[in-house]
């Protein structure tokens, strides 16, 4: 029987219920295990996408035995034949709903995170440490945001330290010798994203498995989200399925980031972990005062006074974070520094260097 046809009906039977009688979970069984068999990549991709459409318990354990046989695939060029088969495998074992070893998984993080992180989220709280490790590598916006809030949900005290960590401290001190009328701002962007929007094809002969990814209830009809996690900003996945050409386009929303990154929510993932406002959160870790200048000597005295407020606030944080998540933390070290904003209108003498803490934690 010529490869398309064989194709064809083997779509038929995946999707489209045979008209005069109902499908036989048994005979699909059957059908998908002798192709889940074959000595054929595309084959068993089409195994394994049968088995997933038709949610075919019994073929679980073929299909994670494949994926581990597949971790030699593991960066695979994408849109490949390689990558489509394991595609099929992932998509599969989501469909599934299968609670995979870590180990089982890990290895295909790098050019599948989303699907990853998907089944990772199965046993989150078991998979704490391999999330954590996730967050090493290049993920995008929503990636990320999809981790953190599986670590949120876990309250994770590893997470709650690496995000301490992360967050920089400052004092910020506007110094003046005149009465100050009007104020000034600063900001920053946060990282470096790139665009990736791009169409796809998968090659002939695979089956049209799909691809996920995360985003926000709000940009996609709700009958097509997943909930993953709660936090800042929710978690939901998609799926989406290859067309019948092979083909599909999307907006990529998440460029791969430059660098690590919360998204801007290290303030509200402290603030949950913890049980404070974030509010409070951005007053402990960037205060800001303005200081009359009447000599070096008093500013100094002054700026000291303020930053040791602020080392005892920070402090107390990390303490109420361990009490509330009932865990000790290990030591760690945070920088805290002083930025000066010069206003003064006389300048004659320069301001004292801007002094840097290193604040040792719990």
């Amino acid at each position: 029987m010529p490869s398309w046809t064989r194709i064809f009906l083997l779509w038929c039977f995946a999707v489209v219920p045979a008209l005069s009688q109902p499908v036989s979970l048994e005979t699909e069984t059957i059908r998908a295990n002798a192709l889940l068999d074959s000595s054929k990549p595309a084959d068993r991709a089409w195994g394994a996408y049968l088995a997933g459409n038709l949610r075919l318990e019994a073929c679980q354990g073929k299909i994670v035995d494949l994926l581990r046989g597949a971790t030699l695939l593991n960066m695979a060029v994408v849109d490949g034949e390689n990558y489509a088969y394991v595609q099929s495998l992932l998509d599969a074992l989501i469909q599934l709903d299968v609670k995979l070893d870590k180990d089982d998984v890990l290895p295909f993080s790098t050019t599948w995170p989303a699907e990853t992180i998907i089944l990772l989220a199965r046993q989150a709280k078991a998979n704490e440490q391999a999330l954590l490790a996730l967050r090493n590598q290049r993920l995008t916006y929503y990636e990320w945001m999809a981790i953190d809030n599986l670590l949120l949900g876990v309250r994770s005290p590893q997470f709650f330290v690496e995000t301490f960590k992360k967050l920089p401290a400052w004092y910020h001190f506007t110094v003046v010798d005149r009465e100050l009328k009007n104020g000034g701002t600063l900001g920053g962007m946060d990282g470096e994203l790139l665009d990736s929007t791009r169409d796809r094809r998968f090659p002939p002969g695979f089956p049209p498995a799909a691809v996920y990814d995360f985003t926000l209830l709000h940009a996609i009809p709700v009958r097509d989200a997943v909930f993953l996690a709660d936090g800042p900003q929710v978690s939901y996945y998609r799926r989406l399925p290859i067309d019948r050409a092979y083909q599909w386009t999307r907006e990529d929303h998440g460029a791969r980031r430059l660098g690590s990154g919360y998204g801007g929510y290290e303030k509200e993932y402290l603030a949950r972990l913890s049980r404070y406002e974030p509010d409070r959160i951005e007053h402990i870790f960037h205060p800001s005062a303005t200081l009359y200048w009447t000599g070096a000597e008093s500013f100094s005295v002054q700026v000291k006074s303020l930053m040791d407020g602020q080392s005892i606030e920070l402090q107390k944080l990390v303490g109420d974070a361990q009490t509330n998540l009932r865990a000790q933390f290990p030591e760690f070290q945070i920088q805290v520094k002083a930025n000066f904003y010069d206003l003064r209108d006389d300048k004659t003498t320069p301001l004292p260097a801007a002094p840097v803490r290193d604040l040792t934690l719990p």
